[in-house]
């Protein structure tokens, strides 16, 4: 298996655990894996920061959380597989 796609899978599984509330933010940040140069898990990556820094907003807003986890869950649904992100996703 590539290094790429290895990377990805990895990283489906971080983001799942902080979904699950396993890990921290911060902490997936620590473990997110190298591959530089990957757009699809740069953006992932710069999702994190906003989820940590986001936690006030989700809790007032349901609607906003409801989003913010989704994009989340179509991130790990894409890595999963070793795919990239759609360009929606790479945008936001």
């Amino acid at each position: 298996m590539n290094e790429l796609i290895t990377a990805r899978k990895i990283a489906a599984q971080i983001l799942q655990q902080v979904l699950d509330g396993k890990i921290s933010p911060e902490e997936a940040r620590k473990r997110w894996p190298e591959c530089k140069g990957d757009t699809s898990l740069d953006s992932a990556y710069h999702t994190l920061y906003h989820f940590e820094d986001d936690v006030d907003i989700r809790q007032k807003d349901q609607k906003y959380a409801e989003w913010q986890i989704g994009q989340i869950e179509r991130m790990i649904t894409s890595f999963k597989t070793g795919n990239s992100l759609d360009d929606e996703l790479i945008k936001e």
